[in-house]
């Protein structure tokens, strides 16, 4: 099975860092690092399967 390469655009970076900042700001460590964690799986399906 093919895999593509997700593109994440600057401004969308930019909008995920802050998301990831306001969480280990707000509500700490491990809620950050499991957000994170769930954010590159979908990215890792969106690879596999983009349609």
């Amino acid at each position: 099975m093919s895999q593509y390469n997700l593109i994440i655009f600057p401004r969308a970076e930019e909008r995920i860092d802050s998301v990831i900042d306001f969480l280990l700001i707000e509500w700490g460590f491990q809620s950050q690092q499991k957000f994170m964690a769930e954010l590159k799986y979908c990215f890792k399906i969106i690879e596999i399967n983009p349609f």
